[in-house]
C-alpha cells in the first residue's frame, strides 16, 4: 500500500464522517427553533378544544398589537418629520403618544396572557406559572 492510498482513504474517511454528522444534525429535533405558539402548547400540555381557543386568542393579540404598531410608526412619522422645522410641542405631543401607545401594547400583551392563564385548567396552571419567567426568551426571537 502506497502513499496515495492512505491519502485516499483519509480523504473518503473525512467526507464520510462529515455526511454523518450532517445527517444527525439534519435529524435531530430543533427546539429553540419552534414557534412560539407551538412552545406554549407542547409546554402546558392543551387539549385540542383548548388548542382551537388559544389560536382565536392569538389572533385576537395579533390583530390588536398590528393596529398598535401601525399608530406607533404613525406618531414616529410625525416626530422625525417635525426635525425639519424643529417643532418642539409637536415633537412633545408625538413622544407623549408614543409612550401611551407603548403603554397600551404592553396590556394588550399582559391581559393575552392573563387570558391565556385563564384557559388553563388547575394542574395547567402550575405548568403556566412555571413558564412566566421565560415568556420575554420565548417570543423574543419571534416576529409574531
Amino acid at each position: 500500500m502506497n502513499k496515495k492510498f492512505w491519502i485516499y482513504l483519509s480523504f473518503a474517511f473525512l467526507i464520510a464522517t462529515n455526511v454523518v454528522f450532517i445527517s444527525l444534525f439534519l435529524r435531530a429535533p430543533h427546539r429553540h427553533m419552534m414557534q412560539p405558539k407551538h412552545v406554549i402548547i407542547d409546554r402546558l400540555k392543551l387539549s385540542n378544544e383548548q388548542v382551537v381557543v388559544y389560536e382565536s386568542l392569538i389572533d385576537k393579540h395579533r390583530s390588536e398589537t398590528l393596529k398598535l404598531k401601525e399608530d406607533i410608526m404613525a406618531q414616529e412619522k410625525m416626530l422625525f418629520s417635525s426635525l425639519v422645522n424643529n417643532d418642539t410641542s409637536s415633537q412633545q405631543a408625538a413622544l407623549a403618544q408614543i409612550g401611551k401607545l407603548n403603554s397600551a401594547a404592553a396590556n394588550v400583551s399582559l391581559i393575552h396572557f392573563q387570558n391565556i392563564r385563564d384557559l388553563c385548567t388547575p394542574p395547567q396552571k402550575v405548568l403556566f406559572d412555571g413558564l412566566t419567567p421565560h415568556l420575554s426568551e420565548i417570543f423574543s426571537n419571534s416576529s409574531k
